[in-house]
């Protein structure tokens, strides 16, 4: 598993971090400490104060003082949630899938195909192709009767009737529905898809609701068509736009026509009114914490500022690319300029952040920066950055994280970063990984 960063920033411009990590000797130094020498061939974010690890192919769970509490021996595991992981013993095909506790006892036996994680105190499982739910003593709490199912979100779950079983979770067609978690049936099985959220294990499962609203698309003339309905069933947003994306901070994104990589958008609120109408602004990300960074232009001299959530102008458009938007007070911005190296198109710019009145806090002296997270934001050094069909692809440099004051915390010496989850960021160097620590946690 390779260190990489990968920056989207295509249609709503989402930050995906990817293989972030890298490893140093172990030390304590400048307000942080190596917790977990780097000797990982993978890991995940800590979550509930354990994280997996992989190691020679096969993955277990270690706390934070780097203790292995479960051995490396599993196929394919999930993060911890309500205080049970979903793992997978035996064959990655034909092996099953049970649940252990932070003790690495077995809590919920093998007996499953497929598996989800606890939420609401119930988890997917999988017999045969049918989905239900159980509990965390193992009893069936809502019947394997679907034949495909997500994970519960805001006390529901999307399920399917008549969907067609291709093996690992892949299922295509049926209609979907919601129910809550006695099983009744809240919204009816009527729509033809949901949005689909990457799992820890490189598969992929159905998204649900976000801030009371969830996502849903039916076929019309062999296209999909896309809107929101909330917790009762009832449509908020009509179903019949090219595309939306997950209500972030009271506001969802939507797509009103889609011309190659041409996209008229738009936003709407809680009520599903248009507040910036379509083809303002070619490119919007999601809104949060009141703003969202908007760009005026497609062409390359288009510039980017911010926008509240009636869509004024509050920051001016001077900025040549941003990150995800603002986090804990400050966003990453850039100033800059889009080169051709060949067949290569390059962006060369600095990175800085500025608060929401638009002042620089932390000078623009970066080649690389993300999002703030638990007081700390990842910054690099030295690396050059691609721009891929307007995805930025930062390649080599080193990472390190600085505070809000732009005091720089743990050194830019790594090969890649993930953010802080639970007090611990994962590192790596040389395709080797660990896991850092603020002296304070």
């Amino acid at each position: 598993m390779p260190c990489e960063i990968i920056m989207k920033k295509k249609a709503i411009a989402i930050v995906l971090i990817l293989c972030l990590t890298m490893p140093a000797a172990a030390c304590s130094k400048a307000g942080f400490t190596e917790a977990v020498p780097p000797k990982y061939d993978g890991v995940q974010q800590f979550s509930e104060g354990m994280a997996a690890v992989m190691l020679d192919g096969k993955w277990g769970f270690i706390d934070k003082a780097g203790n292995e509490v479960v051995p490396p021996e599993y196929e394919v595991v999930r993060q911890f949630s309500e205080g049970m992981a979903a793992v997978k013993s035996g064959d990655w095909r034909t092996g099953k899938w049970g649940f252990i506790d932070k003790a690495g006892n077995v809590a919920v036996p093998f007996s499953y195909d497929g598996a989800g994680s606890f939420s609401d105190g119930l988890a997917r499982v999988t017999i045969d192709g049918k989905c239900g739910y159980i509990d965390k003593n193992g009893d069936v709490a809502i019947p394997l009767e679907y034949d495909s199912a997500g994970d519960f979100s805001e006390g529901l779950a999307a399920v399917n009737v008549g969907a067609v079983n291709h093996g690992f979770d892949y299922t295509e067609g049926g209609k979907w529905g919601f129910i809550d978690k006695e099983g009744r049936m809240v919204v009816p099985t009527i729509y033809d898809g949901l949005h689909l959220v990457p799992t820890t294990d490189g598969n992929l499962s159905v998204d649900g609701y976000h801030e009371g609203f969830a996502a849903v698309m039916t076929i019309v003339e062999n296209k999909g068509k896309w809107g929101f309905i909330d917790r009762t069933g009832d449509v908020v947003v009509p179903v019949e736009y090219e595309a939306v994306f997950p209500f972030s901070d009271g506001m969802a994104l939507i797509a009103i026509n889609i011309f190659y990589d041409y996209i008229d958008f738009a936003v709407v609120d809680s009520s599903g009114t248009e507040i910036v109408q379509p083809s303002k602004f070619n490119l919007i990300n999601n809104y949060a914490e009141g703003l969202a960074a908007v760009r005026n232009d497609i062409w390359v001299d288009g510039k980017w500022g911010f926008i509240d959530k009636v869509g004024n102008e509050i920051l001016p458009f001077e900025y040549d690319e941003v990150g995800v938007g603002f986090s804990e007070g400050l966003a990453a911005v850039s100033v800059g300029e889009h080169n051709e190296n060949g067949s290569i198109r390059e962006y060369v710019g600095k990175w800085g952040f500025i608060d929401s009145d638009g002042n620089t806090i932390i000078p623009m002296k970066y080649d690389y920066a993300t999002e703030f997270e638990e007081g700390l934001a990842a910054v690099n050094i030295g690396a050059v950055t691609e721009n891929s069909e307007g995805d930025l692809l930062p390649h080599g440099g080193k990472w390190g994280f600085i505070d809000k004051k732009g005091k720089e915390i743990i050194p830019c010496k790594y090969d890649s970063v993930e953010g802080f989850s639970d007090g611990m960021a994962a590192v790596c160097l040389d395709n080797k990984w660990g896991y850092v620590s603020m002296l304070s946690h």
